[in-house]
């Protein structure tokens, strides 16, 4: 996944996902990209350090993220039938929920 800014076409970030990417989707204050697929990871890239954070708990692949207003948290749906809620400061998990 390649990252660009469309005004100075300048390369922002190179994100690697070698899985099958099913979806992308930015933190409210464009900080976090979170990007998931074919693959039991959430892989959440920070634009401002270009650092790369994998999030894992979940048994099937990761079909839904969200991010929450305030960009603090973040929440990922998998096949496995189960959510998981990540803390975006620290990369724990602050909640489980199950269909």
């Amino acid at each position: 996944v390649l990252v660009f800014d469309w005004e100075t076409r300048e390369r922002l970030l190179e994100a690697p996902f070698e899985f099958g990417v099913y979806h992308l989707n930015w933190s409210p204050d464009g900080r976090w990209l979170g990007i998931f697929g074919n693959s039991l990871e959430l892989h959440l890239w920070d634009l401002t350090t270009g650092q790369r954070r994998v999030l894992q708990g979940h048994q099937d692949s990761v079909y839904q993220v969200h991010f929450d207003p305030a960009g603090e948290l973040l929440a990922g749906m998998s096949f496995d039938g189960v959510s998981r809620i990540w803390n975006l400061q620290d990369g724990r998990v602050a909640g489980v929920s199950t269909d």
